[in-house]
């Protein structure tokens, strides 16, 4: 059975029992308050009797003699001047005999007394007929007698018997307004549960923003309100989980890059030693920058186990470095990929400042900015390299001549594994991670990169990074 039902008819039992209650006390207090006015009417009408009776009999004591005679005409008298207020009178001797009877015949054995002038009385039913019988016991001269007086109630026994089916007809359209205002309760209190129950459900289906909206202030309202808290919490929890996940996977695709670009510059160089004749000067110095290589892989492969913990903030082993010779040995390590795409590079370098980073993270900088100018620049086009000085500002300007980035692309370069062209970058060995990994190493060492470009004239990359005096800031 659902809860709807359930509370419809939990309420509408309740509200039967409650208008049967009230409806039972109500008429029953009402029958009683008309049968104790009926009784003490009764009660009084026969004491006026009694003493009327004793009174009479008395003054008659001295004139005439007691006997059954006159006391049954005396008795007579006495009812006939009340208006016969009785539907019944009967008087009995001592023996029980009846003496007297007006009225018709009860069969009804007298009530038992043991005092004189003692009055008593009880309800009885007499073919489907409530009466209320009183009796006295007296003592008139030297004779005892008993008085029986019979009042018929009956008409407070059917206005009783009207008011209950009054009631029931009451009770009746009562009950239809009780079951619309049962509906309306029972609907009202499901409603929050229904709300709950679709929340939980959109929540099963991975919509983790659902939300219940509070009504009222009452234990239901609590319940969504703790449900909100729940559904936030978890909402939390996995979207931490699925970035965890997120990073986890872009760390093995950064992890991928990162070790590509010194194993590429490696094998440039090596191929540049067995496909040239070059002096033994020149052979020692391209080995010497393969060990460099392969010291860089080795470091590189370290701070890449490290990139997602440190991602947002500072490195703690920086150095202070000028920026000029890592950009030079990019530029000397890039030269033959760029002969070979007839780029030519420009470089001033003669705005040189130091700078607080690690002399990896510039190089990776340079690095990814210079092959992607190269990458993607035009057969014949050119790539400019400044570094500049603007107040305590140092900066790294890489410009090139290439086929610029669309306005809708733009937003989206800094995010791992977005490829602007997609197959030019497969061809190129792009994998969209490069400027991801490069605005990650300058946002960790307090610095900031911008982009400009222009559709079919080119993209300029501007890298900014404080200036760091040592005499000034060791101050």
């Amino acid at each position: 059975m659902r809860l709807f039902w359930k509370q419809f008819i939990g309420i509408l039992m309740i509200l039967v029992v409650m208008f049967t209650l009230f409806g039972s006390v109500l008429i029953q207090t009402s029958f009683q308050t008309a049968l104790d006015r009926e009784v003490e009417a009764a009660l009084e009408e026969a004491t006026l009797f009694h003493y009327t009776l004793l009174s009479s009999a008395e003054s008659m004591s001295n004139t005439y003699s007691l006997d059954q005679k006159v006391i049954i005409e005396l008795l007579k008298t006495i009812d006939e001047n009340a208006g016969n207020t009785a539907d019944v009178l009967v008087l009995y001797d001592a023996n029980r005999a009846v003496l007297y009877r007006r009225g018709k015949e009860t069969n009804n054995l007298p009530i038992q007394m043991r005092n004189f002038d003692e009055l008593v009385w009880q309800l009885a039913e007499r073919e489907e007929i409530h009466y209320l019988d009183t009796m006295v016991r007296l003592k008139l001269g030297k004779s005892e007698y008993y008085i029986e007086k019979n009042r018929n109630v009956q008409q407070v026994y059917e206005s009783r018997d009207l008011l209950l089916t009054q009631y029931r007809a009451v009770v009746g359209i009562l009950m239809g307004v009780a079951c619309i205002f049962a509906a309306l309760l029972a609907y009202g209190f499901t409603v929050p549960v229904r709300r709950l129950s679709q929340a939980t459900k959109t929540f099963a289906t991975g919509d983790y923003t659902s939300r219940v909206k509070p009504m009222g202030k009452d234990e239901l309202t609590v319940l969504m309100k703790d449900f909100n808290s729940m559904a936030e919490q978890l909402e939390t929890n996995i979207w931490e989980l699925n970035d965890a996940v997120r990073r986890q996977e872009e760390f093995t695709g950064a992890f991928a890059h990162e070790l590509k670009t010194p194993l590429a510059a490696i094998r440039l160089l090596t191929d540049s030693i067995l496909q040239n004749d070059m002096d033994m000067e020149t052979v020692r110095e391209f080995v010497g920058d393969i060990g460099n290589e392969a010291d860089r892989l080795t470091r590189t492969t370290g701070k890449l186990l490290s990139l997602t913990k440190v991602d947002g903030q500072v490195s703690e082993d920086c150095e202070i470095i000028k920026m000029a010779p890592t950009v030079e040995r990019v530029i000397r390590m890039l030269s033959g990929i760029a002969q070979q795409n007839s780029i030519t590079i420009e470089a001033d370098l003669s705005e040189d400042s130091p700078v607080l980073i690690l002399e990896d993270d510039l190089y990776q900088i340079a690095f990814n900015l210079i092959e992607n100018g190269i990458k993607y620049n035009i057969s014949g086009g050119k790539l400019t390299v400044h570094l500049l000085r603007e107040e305590d500002n140092a900066i790294l300007r890489v410009s090139d001549t290439g086929m610029g980035i669309p306005e809708d692309a733009l937003s989206h370069i800094f995010e791992r594994f977005y490829r602007v062209d997609k197959a030019r970058s497969r061809a190129t060995g792009g994998s969209g991670l490069g400027l991801a990994i490069v605005r990650a190493i300058v946002q960790r060492n307090r610095g900031e990169i911008t982009v400009d470009t222009e559709v079919g004239k080119g993209t300029v990359f501007t890298v900014t990074f404080p200036v760091f005096e040592t005499e000034v800031d060791a101050l």
